[in-house]
């Protein structure tokens, strides 16, 4: 017998999870290398990942109430 995975999830959707993580941890290390390091550095970081968070809740993640469509997604994903 295969070993049971929870509802709605598989192993895709934890390296999409992942690959999200990255994104935004990428976002924060360059907004707070462009703001020149230090608190002002570290302040413009999270300003930025919170943005990039907001900004993909309510156009990019599955359950957005108004999710871009297929290509648009895709368009955002390759850059």
């Amino acid at each position: 017998m295969p070993p049971r995975q929870a509802a709605g999830f598989d192993s895709l959707d934890v390296l999409a999870f992942a690959a999200e993580l990255v994104l935004w941890s990428a976002c924060g290390v360059a907004a707070h290398r462009l703001a020149g390091g230090g608190i002002a550095g570290l302040v413009v970081s999270v300003l930025t990942i919170l943005f990039v968070i907001v900004a993909w809740s309510l156009v990019m993640a599955p359950r957005a109430p108004r999710r871009l469509a297929v290509t648009g997604r895709n368009l955002v994903v390759l850059g």
